[in-house]
């Protein structure tokens, strides 16, 4: 996209238009992949404690120990697909 803007090909807006569809489809099959994989944390990317929860799984997964943590998960990460009402 950025070749096709500088040799003039597409104007600023056609070039971000189809950079920003692209990244959503790639980031809806990362979803797809990852969303199937029991080691994914979703993590709540607006909470306080952010950090502390990225940290706490590294540590659990560091010593091998990722019962305890998945057990709490419910605490602070959200199913990949987003809040979905029950």
């Amino acid at each position: 996209q950025v070749i096709d803007l500088l040799d003039g090909i597409w104007d600023v807006n056609e070039a971000f238009a189809d950079i920003a569809q692209k990244t959503k489809r790639l980031a809806r099959k990362q979803m797809g992949w990852f969303g199937r994989d029991p080691r994914i944390h979703w993590l709540q990317a607006l909470s306080p404690k952010l950090v502390d929860n990225a940290m706490a799984i590294i540590a659990h997964a560091d010593a091998g120990d990722y019962d305890p943590i998945d057990a709490r998960a419910d605490e602070y990460t959200q199913h990949h697909l987003g809040d979905i009402a029950a």
